[in-house]
């Protein structure tokens, strides 16, 4: 999945449309969570969008399509699949788990 994946994302939030990013959202999670590995290099070299880039842009539109508890629902499995440079990430950017 191009990098290209995450700005498209923010496009469909912006123009009010963040439903329709919600499968792109899925599939770039079980990407995360099969992967494991979060550093920028192995993810750019993989065509992967950082994931501290992911976090930052999906949690504006998971916040908008679930409740807070669902949220973390939809978080956790990937917090608990990801390295601890990952781990640290979700604590860094608030990201609910």
């Amino acid at each position: 999945m191009p990098q290209e994946t995450v700005v498209y994302l923010a496009a469909l939030d912006r123009a009010g449309r963040p439903y329709l990013a919600l499968p792109l959202l899925e599939q770039l999670a079980g990407f995360y969570r099969s992967l494991k590995i979060t550093d920028s290099q192995f993810l750019f070299g993989h065509g992967m969008p950082f994931f501290k880039v992911f976090l930052h842009n999906s949690l504006s539109i998971v916040r908008k399509l679930k409740t807070p508890e669902e949220v973390r629902d939809w978080y956790r499995p990937i917090h608990d699949a990801v390295d601890e440079a990952g781990k640290r990430m979700f604590e860094e950017g608030g990201v609910p788990y």
